[in-house]
């Protein structure tokens, strides 16, 4: 069976598949694909820079909350107020239990118990010293109840404030 008309070179060639894409296609392709990578980078780098300063602050905190947790341990460790050899707002020297004299001072931007190094970074860091009901101590009292500790330490723009108190206890 034939066809009714015979199909002509000219609608044989259109009914042919094209491969490949015009030019107008592969730009706006392009132009679509920097969009979306221009989007999903930016998304990355803001969780990226999230991650980063979390990280950071870890680290900061990981060093800081070791040693304050060590000074007041060691401060709970004082037996009586007549064991405190010398106080003052930078430094604490004391008599533990076992008989060891251990200084704790701030020295610049450090943290030093007895001559070790034990915290770099330290902007700001006080001991505060209480009577019984709370009231600061004049320079000639020696009743000393409680003892407190602030310290803010800093790395680049990161801040961690700690601060540690102890109460004194007759154990004499």
């Amino acid at each position: 069976m034939q066809p009714c008309v015979p199909l002509s070179p000219r609608f044989k060639k259109g009914l042919q598949r094209q491969f490949g894409f015009s030019l107008m296609e592969m730009v706006i392709v392009i132009t679509i694909m920097g969009v979306i990578s221009a989007l999903v980078g930016s998304f990355l780098s803001a969780g990226f820079s999230s991650y980063v300063a979390g990280s950071r602050a870890n680290e900061l905190v990981g060093s800081t909350a070791p040693v304050v947790e060590r000074l007041k341990r060691e401060m709970r460790e004082i037996r009586s107020s007549s064991d405190i050899a010398s106080w003052t707002g930078t430094q604490l020297n004391f008599i533990d239990v076992n008989g060891n004299t251990i200084s704790w001072q701030i020295a610049g931007n450090q943290l030093l118990r007895n001559t070790q190094v034990m915290l770099s970074g330290v902007n700001v860091a006080a001991f505060t010293y209480l009577q019984a009901d709370g009231q600061s101590l004049p320079a000639a009292n020696t009743d000393i109840r409680l003892i407190s500790f602030t310290v803010t330490v800093s790395s680049g723009d990161y801040i961690q404030n700690s601060q540690a108190s102890v109460r004194i206890r007759s154990m004499l």
